[in-house]
């Protein structure tokens, strides 16, 4: 038999040490996933600003159409057709540079919105769900388990 306590026994002595042990092992595979997934969702910032920019592309080709169409007659001579598509081509490649722009001014706010929608709530959740394990580790331990 050794001379010290055994792990049962130390458990039941100092059921709060084991309890913040518990708990602290769990956050931490809690946060590492969060983590994991906040890191791909930072890592997709290219695909959000090519989003932004074909949006923008598309959108400035319309708007750009539109407006051609309107004055084709007195943008160079080339009537309604001639002007669409001019205003078409102009129009897109402005609306392509706003939207990579705009996706780039935007891309704080959509980290901010990501951390106050998902990644602080999902710690929220795992915190109480760790306080629920460590508890039942605790009751585990005082009933006679070892953990």
């Amino acid at each position: 038999m050794r001379g010290g306590p055994t792990r049962a026994e130390a458990n039941r002595r100092d059921p709060q040490a084991l309890f913040d042990k518990v708990k602290k092992e769990c956050m931490g595979r809690a946060k590492a996933a969060a983590d994991a997934a906040r890191k791909q969702y930072v890592d997709k910032f290219g695909n959000r600003v090519m989003k932004s920019m074909a949006i923008g592309a598309g959108t400035g080709a319309v708007r750009g159409g539109i407006a051609g169409f309107r004055g084709g007659a007195f943008f160079g001579g080339l009537g309604a057709v001639g002007g669409t598509v001019q205003g078409a081509v102009v129009g897109g490649i402005f609306g392509a540079a706003g939207g990579v722009f705009s996706g780039v001014a935007k891309e704080p706010f959509h980290r901010l919105w990501y951390d106050a929608r998902t990644y602080g709530p999902t710690l929220n959740a795992a915190d109480r769900a760790c306080s629920a394990e460590a508890a039942t580790a605790v009751a585990s331990s005082q009933i006679g388990g070892t953990k």
